[in-house]
C-alpha cells in the first residue's frame, strides 16, 4: 500500500465527526473541519456605496504564498 494513501487515511480518521463552529448574529453555524483550508483573522472591510444596510462591505483575503 502507498505510504501517502495510508497517511491521507489516517489524516481522515482524525478529522472525522470534527466540526469548526462559528456565529452569524444570534445564529450558530458548523462546518465539517475537513472543508476548512484556513482561518483568517479579522480584516479592514471596505464599504461600498449603494448597498444594502446588511452588506458592511468587501475584504481582500489574498495573502503572499
Amino acid at each position: 500500500m502507498d505510504v501517502d494513501a495510508v497517511t491521507a487515511d489516517a489524516e481522515d480518521d482524525n478529522l472525522t465527526g470534527k466540526f469548526l463552529a462559528f456565529l452569524v448574529g444570534k445564529e450558530t453555524y458548523g462546518i465539517q473541519i475537513r472543508y476548512v483550508t484556513e482561518i483568517a483573522g479579522i480584516q479592514l472591510i471596505t464599504q461600498m456605496p449603494e448597498m444594502p444596510e446588511f452588506i458592511k462591505g468587501s475584504m481582500t483575503t489574498e495573502h503572499a504564498s
